[in-house]
């Protein structure tokens, strides 16, 4: 069997897309990654499961995938000053493990946050990285949580976001830490050219400590899982729920 690995790209999010072999994204969107969204998938398929693809037009039920890549993001829109600010302190935890600048690449979303991805050696599977990414981001609660689906897609570096016209823009670190949101939103007015970005950043070893989390489940934030209760308890009418029902 091939060792070549496919990622899905979709152009939009109604897209079923296609598997491209890793690392074919922007010859295959050409110009198309400056005028419309474009989505890539975080998880790694194999050829079996791109023999599937063809068959079948979809990768509906594909669960054995993997990826070597650590992804996190950050959204806040009401206050996009505050995904800000977490990346910055996932980026000082990135760095704290042992992780270099160069491993971490980091960009403005083109609307209400910020992606981290970090680059590593090590294989995962979805439940491996989730636990690993929500144990390293414990405490950030503007992270999406819902990333680590292993059907779930990213939007791809440079493509522009549909509705505020912005581009998902790779920043330096020290644009991140010493840029306003609306600096930021300035620089990702203008698009920029994948070779602009070429080789910008190094695949990095697994810490040993990392490796160790991929069981550990994380702890469950109580307070962020309240917040999202839209109702309150005590106005629930008990005694009309169905008989039977204990």
């Amino acid at each position: 069997m091939s060792d070549k690995v496919y990622t899905r790209i979709t152009m939009g999010l109604n897209d079923r897309g296609v598997l491209i072999p890793r690392g074919e994204e922007y010859k295959y969107v050409g110009s198309k990654i400056s005028k419309q969204d474009v989505y890539t998938s975080i998880f790694d398929y194999t050829e079996a499961h791109n023999e599937i693809m063809d068959k079948t037009g979809t990768i509906a039920g594909i669960t054995d995938v993997t990826t070597k890549m650590l992804p996190f993001d950050f959204d806040c829109s009401s206050n996009p000053e505050k995904a800000r600010t977490h990346v910055i302190e996932l980026i000082k935890r990135l760095n704290n493990m042992g992780f270099s600048d160069k491993n971490i690449q980091v960009c403005f979303s083109g609307k209400k946050g910020f992606s981290a991805l970090v680059f590593t050696n090590t294989n995962m599977t979805p439940a491996e990285v989730k636990n690993i990414c929500l144990n390293l981001a414990e405490g950030l609660d503007t992270l999406d949580k819902q990333i680590y689906n292993p059907s779930r897609i990213f939007r791809l570096p440079l493509s522009k976001h549909n509705g505020s016209g912005l581009f998902k823009t790779p920043l330096s670190l020290e644009e991140v830490k010493t840029l306003t949101v609306d600096q930021i939103k300035e620089i990702a007015k203008t698009p920029m050219e994948p070779e602009d970005t070429e080789g910008a950043w190094e695949v990095a070893e697994m810490p040993k400590k990392l490796i160790e989390m991929k069981d550990k489940t994380p702890k469950v934030d109580m307070k962020a899982v309240l917040n999202e209760i839209t109702f309150d308890p005590k106005d629930i009418n008990w005694e009309g729920r169905p008989k039977g029902l204990a």
